[in-house]
């Protein structure tokens, strides 16, 4: 099989119009290139050039194989162009994983300023509240809540949020609204399903004093969006992210419930495969959401 290299190596040889000057060129001895340009030769069974002590004159054959080697030399170069308008421009398929809440609270209100911003980027964000494997799935960058244990993966916080206890009015105009955390056992309860920890809430105040309380919900779910609804609905009191219970706060159908607790802090963290290989559209939407996160999460 004819080794790619001779042929621009060929090309180069055939542009100087001599071994020695394209052996100084792309620094590199007189003789390798010499055997080279020989071993080309040996493989196609033509001579392609003819060799004096001062030159070399390409034959028939050489000056028809060095059109073929020149596209060659140009499609590389165009590649290699491609790749770094690439690197450059922000552009081609951005594949990201996100849970519903991050994607439908903190993602979808800033895509369509994303898209025009990098319209050379074709977005396909997958909304999952599973955990996706980056590499073998295919993804650019996952979003994940919480501290990170693959090592293989490089990881970039971009956000901290905390959640806060809530109920509806009517709820609590019903039930009554507890003065402790003892008391929250004797309230229906309403949990993510998808949470570390099914049995338990562990609240901190603002002095840090860290609290655990032994829950027992009445109803699970893995979408907060579905959560909110229940809880605006009288269904019971909850522990959600305060940035996806701030509406229904400030618009009255949701009431802090025991304000001097509230969760410890949460991480949202960016997964990538390597910081070599982060290219110029990962990067773009990295800083672009790191923005966003960090204006809509607070601690």
């Amino acid at each position: 099989m004819i080794n790619l290299n001779d042929m621009v190596l060929f090309a180069k040889v055939a542009e100087l119009e001599g071994i020695s000057a394209a052996a100084r060129i792309l620094n590199i001895p007189k003789s390798r290139v010499s055997r080279r340009i020989s071993t080309l030769e040996n493989d196609l069974g033509v001579r392609l050039i003819e060799r004096t002590t001062r030159a070399i004159q390409l034959t028939e054959m050489g000056t028809i194989f060095l059109h073929h080697c020149r596209r060659i030399v140009e499609e590389s170069e165009s590649a290699v162009e491609s790749m770094n308008n690439m690197r450059e421009t922000p552009r081609g398929n951005l594949r990201v994983s996100v849970s519903f809440a991050i994607g439908q609270y903190l993602v979808a209100p800033y895509l369509g300023e994303f898209a025009k911003l990098y319209p050379d980027i074709k977005i396909n964000l997958d909304l999952s509240n599973r955990h996706v494997d980056l590499i073998t799935e295919g993804y650019d960058l996952v979003i994940r809540v919480g501290e990170q244990e693959d090592s293989s993966l490089m990881t970039k916080r971009i956000g901290q949020a905390r959640a806060k206890l809530c109920a509806a009015p009517d709820y609590l105009e019903k039930y009554g609204s507890p003065s402790s955390l003892e008391e929250l056992s004797r309230h229906k309860l309403l949990m993510m399903s998808d949470s570390f920890d099914l049995k338990q809430f562990i609240f901190e105040n603002q002095s840090g004093e860290l609290r655990s309380v032994d829950v027992m919900p009445n109803d699970t779910v893995n979408d907060f969006t579905a959560l909110r609804s229940m809880v605006e609905d009288g269904c019971g009191i909850s522990l959600m992210p305060e940035y996806i219970i701030r509406d229904a706060i400030q618009n009255g159908r949701l009431v802090q419930v025991l304000p001097d607790w509230q969760s410890k802090i949460i991480s949202y963290y960016i997964l990538y495969p390597s910081r070599k290989g982060l290219t110029k559209k990962a990067r773009a939407w990295i800083d672009f959401f790191e923005q966003k996160f960090k204006m809509n999460t607070r601690v």
